[in-house]
């Protein structure tokens, strides 16, 4: 009689009175090689070197796992170790044998960092990060994550993460947490204030109401922290503190700008020193510079000419010198004084 082979995983079946002195190494074969691999193989890897057949991606492409009645194969294995003779370019598929249940953990040790999917050549499959191992089951049709997703989890010491976990409820970790892959999580509000995982979403739902500064002034935005240096008072009303040093126009201690100084605005944006544009003390000077009026002197001062000439005010009197020599004097009486003779009348 011909022989028959089971569905999933394709152990040679005896027909009632068949292979007569043979069929201990049928039987033999079903359960010492077959069955084993299915339960305890290693395809691939270096655990058990050359004993299965190893799985590895000859080329950038998908490749189908092979399926042989009554000898070991490579979709027997419990454990698939895959590798890649090259880089991967894209996530790539490792098919397997169609209408075959199966339980597989399948470690993904492809080179060029893609991720690859363990399915049948129809129907759903699971998809395996580089350098991750996951526990999956295939039901004949599609293949699903076998992994346990937990509700919540505490750990009181470090937690590292190599391939994926899925938490529905809260994660909480007092030590250091390390993720090989990318964590992801429920994005929080923009303004929460919490250890919640600050996801893309909120980074960008946190930052991107800034805006620029006309936003900034238009939202009348509040700053806070700081001080800026001779400003005071609130934003309805700020005052500049006075000038320490009066050497340009935009440091005056009055509320005038440089255009005030010049209404043709001739020396707009000039610099106005007591060296350059002024001379002398300037002392009792009052007004605008469109109309300056000179204030009452406290100490009289010598009036001279470079002819020889002074006049001298000394006390109650008033000294007409030549080249030093008081040749008058007029006192507050009126009393007028010559050293020589004087004329009345005359033309002086």
């Amino acid at each position: 009689m011909s022989s028959t082979y089971s569905t999933n995983l394709r152990t040679e079946l005896i027909g009632s009175g068949d292979q007569a002195g043979t069929w201990g190494n049928t039987t033999n074969t079903s359960l010492g090689s077959i069955l084993e691999q299915a339960i305890a193989g290693v395809s691939g890897g270096p655990y058990i070197s050359g004993t299965y057949p190893a799985v590895n991606f000859p080329t950038d492409a998908d490749i189908t796992l092979t399926a042989n009645n009554g000898s070991v194969d490579q979709s027997r294995s419990m454990v698939l170790v895959i590798t890649s003779s090259g880089s991967l370019t894209a996530t790539r598929n490792v098919i397997a044998p169609a209408s075959a249940s199966k339980v597989y953990i399948i470690k993904n040790s492809t080179t060029g960092g893609q991720s690859i999917q363990i399915k049948y050549s129809t129907g759903t499959g699971v998809t395996i990060g580089n350098a991750q191992t996951m526990i999956v089951y295939g039901d004949g049709t599609n293949f699903y994550n076998g992994e346990t997703a937990l509700t919540n989890l505490t750990v009181n010491g470090n937690l590292a993460v190599s391939g994926n976990e899925t938490i529905s409820g809260t994660l909480a970790v007092t030590g250091a947490t390390t993720f090989t892959g990318i964590p992801s999580g429920p994005t929080a509000g923009a303004g929460t204030n919490t250890t919640q995982l600050a996801t893309t979403a909120f980074v960008t739902n946190a930052t991107g109401t800034l805006g620029t500064m006309a936003t900034q002034n238009a939202n009348s935005v509040t700053i806070t922290g700081g001080t800026i240096n001779g400003v005071t008072g609130t934003n309805s009303g700020m005052t500049v503190g006075t000038a320490t040093t009066a050497t340009t126009a935009t440091t005056a201690t009055t509320a005038t700008t440089a255009n005030a100084l010049n209404t043709s605005n001739a020396y707009q944006g000039t610099t106005f020193t007591a060296s350059t544009q002024f001379s002398g003390p300037g002392t009792g000077l009052t007004g605008t510079a469109a109309s300056l009026t000179a204030g009452i002197a406290s100490v009289a001062r010598n009036i001279t000419n470079s002819g020889g000439w002074s006049v001298i005010p000394s006390g109650t009197k008033l000294y007409f010198n030549y080249n030093g020599t008081d040749v008058a004097s007029l006192d507050n009486s009126g009393n007028l004084i010559t050293l020589g003779s004087h004329t009345a009348g005359g033309t002086p």
